[in-house]
């Protein structure tokens, strides 16, 4: 598995109950803001809504590392969002599904809030195709994030606990 001085990463997925969405919104939104303001450690956090499916929503944090992320859920912003997961406000089946993961990049500088359109993937490789995938993809974010205009971001990583499994965070302006 990738080494763990490599930036850390979370991707989520969840539906909320329609009478939850706004409280949501307040709740992530304030969290956003103070995490990018206060924390040293954190790099990217992205909040979207699925284009097709209501509140529906996607987060990406990035952080220079697991302690970093360890440190951001101790943080007096961090509460509300804790405690607002412990009133039940998913909808039916729609209970997060998180993943977290090394990126295969060097940290990098924290990145400020912007609007934008994403996409959040996963997908495991067989072992023997792994340093071709990597050589591939690495070529395609390098490319992407040099030769796109409309490129935020592009990461990549791997997960935590299962070798070969892959993520990809992308992000465009439109």
């Amino acid at each position: 598995l990738m080494s763990t001085s490599k930036p850390y990463a979370v991707n989520a997925v969840f539906t909320l109950k329609a009478d939850r969405r706004d409280e949501f919104i307040e709740i992530i939104k304030d969290d956003q803001r103070l995490s990018l303001k206060d924390e040293e450690g954190i790099v990217r956090f992205v909040v979207g809504e699925d284009k097709d499916k209501e509140n529906t929503f996607y987060l990406h944090e990035e952080y220079v590392n697991e302690d970093a992320f360890k440190k951001h859920m101790e943080m007096p912003h961090f509460k509300p969002w804790d405690d607002f997961t412990k009133t039940g406000p998913w909808a039916e089946g729609g209970e997060p599904v998180a993943d977290f993961y090394y990126c295969t990049h060097e940290a990098g500088k924290k990145e400020p809030i912007r609007s934008g359109h994403a996409l959040n993937a996963k997908f495991t490789i067989k072992a023997d195709r792994r340093d071709e995938f990597l050589k591939i993809i690495k070529g395609d974010q390098e490319e992407t994030l040099t030769k796109e205009k409309g490129s935020i971001q592009f990461v990549i990583g791997e997960d935590k606990e299962k070798d070969n499994t892959f993520y990809l965070f992308e992000q465009y302006v439109n």
